[in-house]
């Protein structure tokens, strides 16, 4: 994971960043090459999209004091006994039908409603932990600042993503490997 920002304007400059890198990399593929292209685990690059969504949804929700698995669209039960690989087939099961353009706007979307949450914050909010925005939440009470799942799921989920995109878009084009 990337270093965690120490102020809030590190911050939107990294999640700003990490956008405009993942929105670069979409821009080199074709619609094809996002749709039609799986990796081992049987994701396209709109899967991986798909994906970010409910993560950056369920930040904004967390940030607003509201359960961030709810907002995800998974019951506090579901989310306590499973393990981040359960729930993101969970998710992947539950995510709609959409076309191309649509994941694309939906992404975003959720990026910028996170990103202006953020903006919206206290720069010390940042710093507070988890548990001061949702004190029900078992396994994530570690005391650490909010500020790393922020990070978590926007410029840091951003860039895990990214090798992942690229390898599955490659495997169509390999005169754009070096892109």
């Amino acid at each position: 994971m990337e270093n965690r920002p120490q102020t809030k304007a590190e911050l939107l400059e990294q999640m700003q960043q990490a956008w405009t890198e993942l929105e670069q990399t979409l821009d080199q593929w074709t619609d094809e090459q996002m749709t039609g292209l799986r990796d081992q685990a049987g994701w396209s690059i709109q899967d991986h999209l798909d994906h970010l969504v409910p993560w950056a949804e369920g930040t904004v929700a967390l940030l607003e004091r509201r359960s961030r698995y709810e907002a995800m669209g998974i019951d506090a039960a579901t989310a306590e006994n499973s393990g981040f690989d359960e729930l993101n087939a969970i998710l992947r099961a539950r995510t709609p039908r959409r076309s191309l353009a649509e994941t694309r706007a939906a992404a975003r979307a959720a990026h910028e409603h996170l990103l202006r949450t953020v903006e919206g914050m206290a720069e010390g909010d940042l710093f507070k932990p988890y548990s001061y925005y949702d004190p029900t939440a078992r396994g994530e009470n570690s005391g650490n600042p909010v500020v790393g799942w922020i990070v978590g799921n926007s410029s840091g989920h951003y860039r895990e993503h990214l090798p992942w995109i690229q390898a599955i878009a490659v495997q169509g084009s390999p005169h754009q490997a070096n892109s």
